[in-house]
C-alpha cells in the first residue's frame, strides 16, 4: 500500500495506521502491550470454551 496521506471518495483524509491497534489511539507502549496481551488471552479463552462446548450452569433452585 502507498504510504502517506490518502483520501476516500468523499474527500475525507485517511491516515494509514501503524498496525498497532492500541498504539494508534495514543496508548503508551506499555499500555498497548498490556491491552494486546489481554485481548490475546481473552481470544484464547473464548476459543477454548467454544472447543470444549462449555456452557453456563443452570440456575440453582431455592
Amino acid at each position: 500500500m502507498m504510504r502517506g496521506s490518502l483520501k476516500n471518495t468523499k474527500g475525507t483524509p485517511i491516515t494509514e495506521g501503524s498496525g498497532g491497534v492500541f498504539a494508534d489511539p495514543g496508548f503508551s507502549a506499555a499500555e498497548s502491550r498490556n491491552l494486546r496481551f489481554r485481548s490475546q488471552m481473552m481470544t484464547a479463552l473464548r476459543k477454548f470454551v467454544e472447543k470444549e462446548g462449555l456452557t453456563k450452569p443452570p440456575p440453582l433452585e431455592a
